[in-house]
């Protein structure tokens, strides 16, 4: 069976990803994504060339995680059958894992087109109306209300300037602070 598969990762993969390193994980990742459902088998066409393509990293750093994915179980190596008797292409077969699954991908979907009626106006036959210039009734300002469960705030003094004068005299206490002295 071929077709678009998506991989859903569930909690039950919590302790694999604890025990991989970050980019053995993604490896693993971009495996199954590859991934398609062959007799019952998750069989990826992948190599670590096109595997690092895919995550942007050097290709020994993605052979390295794919031998560790391999010698951890995870994974095995194996080669397609190829034409005339000759190798082909490495596939990885995803041994199944708790908390990693592969899942039918949904297909391209459109919208239901929804067709609205068309407006239908009528044209004007009659001259517009001009309306009375509006009058407004005078506004009268009303005085804000204090609510009860705030106090209210009392306003900030000023401080004075310090001059540069005030700087350099330093024996002069300056108003409304204490002398350094």
């Amino acid at each position: 069976m071929t077709g678009r598969w998506g991989v859903l990762v569930g909690p039950d993969s919590r302790d694999l990803r604890r025990r991989l390193r970050a980019v053995e994980w993604v490896v693993l990742e971009d495996v199954a994504l590859d991934a398609v459902l062959d007799h019952g088998k998750a069989v990826a066409a992948t190599s670590a060339r096109r595997i690092a393509d895919n995550l942007g990293i050097d290709p020994g750093t993605a052979s390295s995680a794919l031998r560790r994915l391999r010698s951890l179980g995870l994974v095995e190596h194996d080669r397609a059958d190829g034409t005339a008797g000759r190798f082909g292409l490495s596939v990885y077969v995803l041994v199944p894992t708790p908390g990693i699954d592969l899942v039918p991908a949904p297909g391209p979907r459109t919208a239901e087109p929804r067709t609205a009626e068309p407006r239908r106006e009528t044209p004007r036959t009659e001259a517009p109306r001009t309306e009375a210039p509006r009058t407004e009734a005078p506004r009268t300002k009303s005085l804000p209300q204090a609510t009860p469960d705030r106090t209210p705030r009392t306003p900030r003094t000023p401080k004075p300037a310090l001059t540069q004068l005030d700087l350099l005299n330093a024996e002069a206490p300056i108003s409304g602070r204490p002398s350094r002295r």
